[in-house]
């Protein structure tokens, strides 16, 4: 049985050029960017409810933003995915465990997209500029793997507010996601970290393609508990001090792709204690083994990468600079202790098995690479 909603659904999708009926045009309805065949099958599939070689049924929802309004529209089940609009404000919530995709497109000064949901869900960014004058930009609030696809040639924009109100379920981010994020595409997205952090997630953040650059921010660019790097470029600009370009809390992985960044923030000394500015920073290990990294720290006792655990270079091309000075302050023991910039430091070991390292630290007190136990270069692994 076909629902009547279903069947209006269809024929929305449906442009008929003739009156003979033999030429019919379909919107992208599957979400990959293109018109053709596949949105025939995909729009068949999804009013009767069946599945194509073992893939299961994908809703579609299309999101526009403008300056006073935004609408939603697109092939979906009315009965599993409920939307709700305020002016500029659009909810999306979602039932069940069936995939749905939602391309969003538009510009809008003052907008905010939040998705609630129980299952995979794949945001495509579409040019879409949206900023938000009273919290996150994007708040994608559901514990499952979300998937952003930035079409080719595509130019995304995204920028919070600055203040939060003190009740509001507003979270630290302009994008912020509660479950595992993977990027991919060959489109760009900028995004402006206002309030905190530009990019976050409760759980892991995957970069398998476009271009992300991390305009503005308060605290740290890409926030997440494991960061991974397959392809794609990244682009940092820190400003203030104790800021994070990247900052993984348990393990940062590169395999490819390209990272460039650059700060003039600081130190932050608070009661004795120091907070260092970093452009990579891992609380555990650091895993690289293939890419392009190019970083320059003007900051006083700034660090282009900064590592709690282990880090082990297999491969890729470094070019680290450090021009900001050293100096002096009070620790926690009421003594005077120095800090100084550094290219790279590793609390624990460093392991140096292939690729091409740079570092240029011509700040006072600057060096160069600073492991805490051992430095090993070569193929096998010494205690040197």
């Amino acid at each position: 049985v076909v629902n009547i909603a279903d069947i209006v659904c269809l024929v929305n999708h449906i442009s008929i050029n003739n009156s003979s009926y033999n030429s019919v045009v379909f919107t992208d309805l599957n979400g990959d960017g293109t018109t053709n065949g596949e949105d025939i099958t995909y729009l068949v599939n999804t009013v009767m409810g069946k599945k194509e070689a073992g893939k299961p049924v994908v809703d579609t929802l299309r999101v526009f933003f403008e300056e006073n309004s935004a609408n939603v529209d697109g092939c979906f089940n009315k009965n599993i995915i409920k939307t709700c609009i305020r002016g500029t404000k659009v909810i999306i919530v979602a039932y069940g465990k069936r995939p749905f995709v939602c391309k969003a497109e538009g510009l809008c000064q003052d907008g905010n997209l939040t998705i609630y949901s129980d299952t995979t869900c794949t945001l495509i960014l579409n040019n879409l500029c949206l900023s938000s004058t009273e919290s996150a930009a994007i708040v994608l609030a559901n514990k499952q793997n979300v998937i952003i696809k930035l079409p080719k040639e595509s130019q995304n924009e995204l920028c919070d507010a600055p203040f939060r109100e003190k009740d509001s379920e507003s979270f630290n981010a302009c994008l912020y996601s509660k479950g595992t994020i993977t990027f991919s595409g060959e489109g760009n997205l900028s995004v402006s970290g206002k309030y905190y952090h530009a990019i976050a997630s409760s759980k892991n953040i995957s970069i398998e393609g476009c271009n992300i650059n991390i305009a503005e921010i308060q605290k740290n660019g890409i926030h997440c508990d494991k960061f991974t790097l397959k392809e794609g470029k990244i682009g940092i600009n820190l400003q203030n001090a104790s800021s994070k370009g990247i900052k993984a809390k348990e393990k940062f992985t590169m395999k490819g792709g390209c990272i460039e960044g650059k700060a003039v923030g600081g130190i932050c000394i608070e009661n004795g204690d120091v907070s260092y500015s970093a452009l990579l920073k891992c609380n555990g290990d650091m895993i690289i083994s293939d890419g392009n990294i190019v970083l320059k720290h003007s900051g006083g006792g700034g660090r282009c990468i900064s590592v709690d655990g282990n880090l082990t270079i297999s491969g890729g091309s470094f070019t680290l600079e450090c021009n900001g000075d050293g100096g002096k302050y009070i620790n926690e023991s009421s003594e005077e202790d120095y800090y100084t910039p550094k290219c790279i430091t590793v609390d624990d070991s460093v392991f140096i098995k292939n690729g091409t390292i740079s570092c240029h630290s011509t700040g006072l007190g600057g060096k160069g690479i600073v492991a805490g136990k051992y430095l090993s270069i070569g193929s096998e692994q010494e205690d040197n």
